[in-house]
């Protein structure tokens, strides 16, 4: 472990400047700065450090959920395909793409080859059936999800 953590410490320096340090470094820095204790604020602490300006109150917290559609068709209790689900994107849409309906709002796009597509406003259980020309592209899937962490414990922004 130590010689791939070396390696790839090694091939990052050659490409930008890399800071490292000790867990019980970042800690010190942490608490001399009077940061709260968070993952992303720890990755800002790392190395030698005098001050720290954290410019944002909501990190992204993202999340590798993988493009999916590894299984070819549904299967019935004998093993048997009873209906294919296309993997290839139907009319430009793929099943996870966000996109902003003229009347709903921004939420999840299931596309569908009958022509129709699922519409689940974000926040909201259960979808609505919409035309591809009501929506347009927000952000198309990409295999990661995204989302703001708020409210945290103990630290009040300034």
């Amino acid at each position: 472990m130590n010689t791939t953590r070396n390696k790839i410490l090694k091939a990052l320096k050659a490409i930008k400047p890399v800071a490292t340090g000790t867990g019980a470094q970042t800690k010190y820095n942490r608490t001399r700065l009077r940061l709260p204790k968070q993952h992303w604020i720890d990755a800002a602490c790392v190395g030698n450090i005098k001050t720290l300006t954290l410019r944002t109150s909501q990190p992204l917290l993202v999340t590798c959920k993988g493009h999916g559609g590894r299984q070819k068709a549904a299967l019935n209790k004998y093993g048997y395909p009873i209906r294919h689900n296309p993997l290839r994107p139907i009319k430009g849409w793929i099943t996870g793409d966000i996109a902003k309906h003229q009347k709903l709002g921004i939420g999840k796009v299931t596309p569908r080859s009958r022509g129709s597509f699922g519409f689940t406003p974000l926040g909201e259980k259960g979808y609505k059936s919409c035309k591809p020309q009501d929506i347009s592209a927000v952000h198309r899937k990409d295999g990661y999800t995204y989302r703001f962490c708020k409210n945290l414990p103990g630290f009040a922004w300034k």
